[in-house]
């Protein structure tokens, strides 16, 4: 099942971020609640919505005041980890830290190869032990790809038990970067800052009120 913020939702639906999570409240669409206290939206059900509603039509016609939409590009990063946790501490931290980014979240391998194709990310966030395709093998099947293995970096975020044997693995698959976990929130920060700068991606700071 692949999962989105709200704030990717809102931006879809062209609506500020409070109109969402008010119609998450009223049950127009259906939300999971992180234990964080975090909304995700699955996509289908937010494609569900977005056909069906008589709420998304009428926002077709008319402009939310709350919207204000980014004039530049944002970075697009695809985390893919079977624990919801790690979602959001990636999001929260990155986003905390002053990567103007946009996220995605799968929770296994097999989805995450479908959203590399339609998301198509500047960055892939990717833990090793996972359901479906785990991350070595969806590491693999990305590096027989040159063109994107040249243009989409990968972060793994590994808490394998055996860490030499998985290290040994993680070599010769070749990830941009390796963290384990538990993961520091100053070195996550660090390596997604690097790993989209060298994309072409610049980090935006941002300062906290």
């Amino acid at each position: 099942m692949t999962l989105i913020t709200t704030g990717k939702a809102a931006r879809i639906c062209g609506v500020g971020l409070n109109t969402i999570k008010s119609w998450i409240k009223g049950g127009h669409i259906r939300g999971i609640q992180l234990p964080s206290g975090h909304w995700r939206i699955p996509v289908t059900e937010l494609d569900r919505f977005l056909a069906t509603s008589v709420l998304a039509a009428k926002v077709r016609k008319i402009a939310d005041p709350e919207i204000s939409m980014p004039s530049t590009k944002r970075s697009r990063v695809l985390v893919v980890d079977d624990d919801p946790h790690m979602h959001a501490f990636v999001e929260d931290t990155c986003l905390f830290g002053g990567i103007d980014a946009e996220f995605l979240f799968c929770s296994d391998g097999f989805a995450g190869l479908i959203e590399i194709g339609r998301f198509k990310p500047d960055l892939l966030v990717l833990d090793i032990m996972m359901p479906q395709i785990n991350g070595l093998e969806l590491i693999q099947r990305l590096k027989q790809d040159e063109a994107l293995a040249a243009t989409m970096p990968i972060l793994v975020m590994t808490g394998a038990q055996d860490r030499r044997l998985v290290m040994h693995r993680l070599e010769q698959s070749g990830p941009d970067a390796i963290l384990h976990k538990p993961v520091a929130a100053e070195a996550l920060v660090a390596a997604v800052s690097r790993l989209l700068a060298d994309h072409g991606c610049e980090k935006v700071e941002v300062h906290g009120s």
